[in-house]
């Protein structure tokens, strides 16, 4: 069976949301940004929803469990979430966090190794594409040499005709 990865998309203006303005603006309201966000990541899997399982004996304890916070700090959370509109309580016991389907994302194994495989190929394509392109360089060196050692024989043809000439004369 294969893993599927989940994970939790923030908007960048997060904070400046005016629910969790809110939120924060109340005593504790730290804690239940955070209680909040420790929700989102617990319903990733879920579509948005979390089951109460029945180990406590009621879901803020339950959820207060799992999230390791204080029973008291997930209580008060719960109701400003469900005051305004972040959390809805659902059949039984069970919670739905209504952002959480538009704040997640998820990916499978197979789909990270179908788009890693895609990359790669891309960069196969690419550097076939290049094949002939650095070539060029190595013969502007290779004239380059071929252009000094032409000179260098000329130089030293003159010269040795030069040395020839003077020992003619005298």
């Amino acid at each position: 069976m294969s893993k599927a990865y989940y994970w939790l998309k923030l908007k960048k203006d997060f904070f400046d949301d005016p629910k969790i303005l809110k939120i924060r603006s109340v005593a504790g309201g730290d804690t239940y940004t955070c209680i909040y966000l420790k929700l989102l990541l617990k319903s990733l899997d879920n579509d948005g929803v979390i089951f109460f399982d029945g180990i406590e004996p009621t879901i803020e304890a339950e959820i207060a469990l799992k999230i390791r916070e204080q029973e008291i700090n997930v209580k008060a959370a719960m109701a400003i979430f469900e005051s305004l509109g972040l959390l809805q309580k659902g059949e039984g016991e069970d919670v739905r966090l209504p952002e959480a389907a538009s704040l997640s994302g998820k990916e499978c194994d197979s789909a990270k190794r179908v788009r890693e495989f895609r990359a790669r190929q891309k960069e196969v394509k690419a550097l076939h594409c290049n094949g002939a392109v650095t070539s060029g360089n190595e013969n502007v060196t290779l004239e380059l040499e071929k252009e000094l050692e032409t000179e260098t024989e000329t130089e030293e043809a003159n010269a040795s005709t030069c040395v020839r000439g003077r020992e003619k004369t005298s």
